[in-house]
């Protein structure tokens, strides 16, 4: 069930909407250590106050680099809120900084029980199915996040990883194959084309793609999709969003 905060809580709390404000404008500015600061204020200070105020400190110390805390103050906001998917997302996000990969999995689990398309989670998850040498899991995860983001080229680089480290070599090239498709200018599928070809004895294949790959050597690299740049889900709860917006407004009473 989820949390209420009284309907006074606005009235009783205008003494922090100023630092609700102040601390978005340093998020905006990526100064997150000022902002937990004032977070660090605003949850002292405020009168009850429901539990998404920890899960958004949560996500400025995750920006903070501050994992623990952030882990920490996630694991608050579910004690009350316990489907607040933000705060699970960024505590499995923080977990797995943390190298803490089968807490992270169990957070993510859960995660897509209550929302099955959530980008991130489903894109954190196969990741970690991978990193932790779970290869088959790898392949299927990525299934349903390629699913939703057919145009992310990165899935394509894991799941040919995972295919090559079961010794599908010919369906590793297919799928480094496809992130060409996707990304022409990512040259991680030409070199690693080049490698797989050699292995299984076709020089002049790997040739080709080494010419490929050398051709476009100097050209930016990076293939993260605009709009999954931030590591973290920042989720601003409707409460706080309201006191913000008295604050902005001057409205003190």
């Amino acid at each position: 069930m989820e949390a209420k905060a009284p309907e006074s809580t606005p009235d009783r709390n205008s003494h922090v909407r100023p630092h609700i404000w102040r601390a978005d404008e340093l998020a905006k500015e990526f100064k997150f250590n000022e902002a937990v600061s004032e977070y660090d204020f605003i949850i002292s200070h405020g009168v009850d106050l429901p539990s998404d105020f920890y899960a958004q400190r949560g996500y400025f110390k995750y920006r903070a680099l501050d994992f623990a805390g952030c882990v920490s103050d996630c694991t608050i906001a579910l004690a009350s809120k316990p489907e607040l998917t933000s705060a699970i997302y960024n505590r499995a996000a923080a977990n797995k900084e943390l190298g803490n990969e089968q807490a992270s999995l169990v957070d993510l689990e859960r995660l897509l029980e209550i929302d099955p398309d959530h980008v991130l989670g489903l894109y954190l998850r196969a990741f970690l199915y991978g990193d932790t040498g779970q290869w088959e899991r790898s392949i299927s995860a990525w299934e349903s996040y390629i699913r939703l983001r057919p145009d992310d080229c990165r899935p394509r680089l894991y799941r040919g990883i995972a295919f090559a480290e079961t010794g599908r070599k010919r369906e590793a090239i297919n799928e480094y194959q496809k992130g060409s498709e996707i990304n022409p200018k990512f040259k991680s599928f030409y070199f690693r084309r080049w490698t797989l070809f050699k292995e299984i004895n076709e020089p002049e294949l790997a040739q080709k793609e080494f010419e490929a790959g050398m051709a476009i050597l100097h050209e930016p690299d990076d293939a993260t999709p605009q709009d999954m740049r931030d590591p973290a889900v920042h989720r601003a709860d409707e409460k706080i969003q309201e006191l913000m917006k008295k604050s902005r407004e001057g409205d003190n009473s």
